[in-house]
C-alpha cells in the first residue's frame, strides 16, 4: 500500500520536474531559490534521520552541499530534459525515497553510505575542471570492466 507522504512527495517531485526548466529559461533566480529549498529540504531530512555520530552527520551534510553548490552552478545550463530528470531523481529518489534506502544501510553496515558516488574506470582523463579531482590520481590504477559492473 502506498503512503500519503510517498504519494504527497511523488506529486511535489512530478510539479518540480516540469516547473524547474521553465524557470531556468525565463526565472533562473526562482530556479536557485527552488534548489536551495531542496537543499534545505534534503538537510533538514538528514539531521532529523540521523543515527550517527555528530561528525559523521557533519561529514554527510558537507558533502550533500557539495553537491547543492555544483548544482546551482550547472542546472541553468543543462537541457530541458536533463533537468527535468535530475529534479526528480533528486527530489524523488535520493531525498526522500532514500532515506529508507539510507536507513536499511545503515542497518545493515553501520554506517551511512555516500550521498552520491562518482566511479573512474579508466582515471584516462588529463583534463583538469575546476572542483574535479580525478586527474591527480595515477592513471595505471583503472578498474576492470568486471570490478566496475560489480561495484
Amino acid at each position: 500500500m502506498v503512503s500519503f507522504s510517498r504519494m504527497k512527495n511523488f506529486l511535489v517531485a512530478k510539479g518540480l520536474q516540469n516547473i524547474v526548466p521553465l524557470l531556468s529559461d525565463h526565472k533562473p533566480e526562482t530556479l536557485l531559490k527552488i534548489i536551495d529549498s531542496m537543499r534545505t529540504y534534503g538537510t533538514d531530512r538528514m539531521r532529523k534521520n540521523h543515527r550517527g555520530t555528530a561528525e559523521e552527520l557533519d561529514r554527510r551534510i558537507e558533502a550533500a552541499n557539495s553537491f547543492w553548490d555544483m548544482a546551482k552552478r550547472k542546472f541553468p545550463v543543462l537541457s530541458a530534459e536533463t533537468q527535468r530528470k535530475l529534479t526528480y531523481n533528486i527530489y524523488m529518489n535520493a531525498i526522500n525515497i532514500g532515506d529508507e534506502k539510507r536507513d536499511e544501510y545503515f542497518k545493515k553496515h553501520g554506517e551511512y553510505p555516500p550521498f552520491f558516488l562518482t566511479i573512474s574506470p579508466s582515471m584516462a582523463c588529463n583534463l583538469r575542471c575546476f572542483g574535479c579531482y580525478a586527474w591527480k590520481y595515477p592513471k595505471e590504477k583503472s578498474l576492470s570492466l568486471e570490478k566496475t559492473s560489480q561495484i
